[in-house]
C-alpha cells in the first residue's frame, strides 16, 4: 500500500484519466496448454538428447523484444543461468553461455539456444528455439515454450526496454494531438529512490478533465492511488495537481509511472480493467489488429528504480 496526500486544487469540469504504474501485473497462473512449467524443462532436454549420445547446448541471451529491438535484463540473465544449470544436469548433456562455449570434440551434437520472454496472465513466458550449430549434422530445429512465476526483486526489463515499450505503445494509439497531459516526479526518469522515502508526483493537462491515478509496483501489483472512492477526480486546464508523500514499499526494483488521460469521466475500476486488457494484449503480443485507437485519451509516463533504504535511514 502506498501513502499519499494531495494538495488542494480548484477543479473544473472536464475529464482526464491518469494511470501511474510501477511495473508488471499481479501474480496469477494463467498457463496455456502449450506452455510448460520451468520444472519440466529437464524432461524436454532429456527427450531432445535421447537420439544423441553426447549433446552440447550454447545459450544466447534471453531477451525481451519490442518494436523489432531486443533488450537484455537481470531477469533474462537469471533465466539463462537457470536454464544452463537445468540442461547441464541431464546425463550426456553439457550446457554453457554462448560466449563461453567450449571447443567441442567430434561426435558432439551442438545446438545454439535462442530465447525471448514476455509477461502475460501474471507470469513470465519464454520461447526457446534450438538451432543446429552445424547445418550438416542432420539435426532438426526444435522449440519449447515455458512459463515461470514472476520473480520478486528482479528487474524483468532494462530501462531501454521500458522506454521502447511505452514509446511503441503510445505510437499505436491514434491520439488527439491537441489533448496533452504531463506527469513529472521529484525523481528524474530512470533515477533511484529508497523504499520509504517520500515521492511527489505532479500532473498537468491542457484541458479540463477527470483522472484516475494508479500504480504498479515492482512486484506486479496494480492498484488505484486516486481516487480511491468518490473523491473529485477532475483536473483543471493549466492548474497543476500534486500527489505528495507517496512512499514506495517492497518489493524494490523497476517502477513505471504512467498517466492515462481521457476526455470522458471514468472511475478506478474502469481504468484498471481498460489498462489491464490493452496493456496485457501488447505485452502478450496479441494485438496485431492495433485496436487501441481511442481518440479521447492521452498518456504520459516515467519510470524509476526503488532500492532498499540504508540501514537506520530513509536515504
Amino acid at each position: 500500500m502506498k501513502k499519499f496526500t494531495t494538495t488542494p486544487n480548484v477543479l473544473a469540469s472536464g475529464s482526464i484519466f491518469i494511470i501511474i504504474l510501477l511495473t508488471f501485473c499481479s501474480a496469477g497462473r494463467a498457463q496455456e496448454e502449450s506452455f510448460l512449467p520451468l520444472i519440466e524443462f529437464r524432461d524436454f532436454i532429456r527427450k531432445l538428447s535421447q537420439p544423441h549420445p553426447r549433446l552440447h547446448l550454447s545459450f544466447a541471451e534471453i531477451t525481451y523484444e519490442v518494436a523489432d529491438t531486443k533488450h537484455g535484463s537481470p531477469f533474462g540473465k537469471m533465466m539463462r543461468e537457470k536454464l544452463i544449470k537445468l540442461a547441464g544436469s541431464v546425463d550426456n548433456v553439457t550446457a554453457a553461455a554462448l560466449e563461453a562455449a567450449p571447443k567441442l570434440s567430434s561426435g558432439v551434437r551442438h545446438y545454439r539456444v535462442e530465447g525471448n520472454y514476455w509477461e502475460a496472465g501474471g507470469v513470465m513466458r519464454m520461447q526457446l528455439l534450438f538451432v543446429p550449430a552445424d547445418p550438416q549434422a542432420g539435426l532438426a530445429r526444435q522449440s519449447v515454450k515455458l512459463w515461470v512465476e514472476r520473480p520478486r526483486n528482479i528487474e524483468v526489463l532494462s530501462s531501454a526496454a521500458v522506454k521502447r515499450t511505452f514509446e511503441h505503445w503510445r505510437s499505436v494509439y491514434r491520439l488527439d494531438p491537441s489533448f496533452k497531459v504531463e506527469l513529472t516526479t521529484t525523481v528524474e526518469p530512470g533515477g533511484q529512490i529508497a523504499i520509504g522515502r517520500p515521492l511527489t508526483i505532479q500532473l498537468k493537462a491542457n484541458r479540463d478533465c477527470y483522472f484516475v491515478l494508479m500504480n504498479r509496483d515492482a512486484g506486479g501489483h496494480l492498484e488505484a492511488i486516486y481516487p480511491r472512492g468518490e473523491e473529485d477526480n477532475r483536473l483543471t486546464l493549466g492548474v497543476p495537481r500534486d500527489f505528495k508523500d507517496i512512499r514506495l514499499q517492497e518489493p524494490y526494483g523497476l517502477e513505471v509511472l504512467l498517466v492515462y488521460a481521457s476526455k470522458q469521466p471514468i472511475r478506478p475500476a474502469e481504468a484498471l480493467a481498460y489498462f489491464a486488457e490493452y496493456y496485457n494484449k501488447y505485452i502478450s503480443k496479441l494485438f496485431a489488429d492495433r485496436d487501441i485507437t481511442r481518440k479521447d485519451v492521452v498518456v504520459d509516463w516515467t519510470f524509476l528504480y526503488s532500492r532498499p533504504a540504508q540501514e537506520g535511514t530513509n536515504k
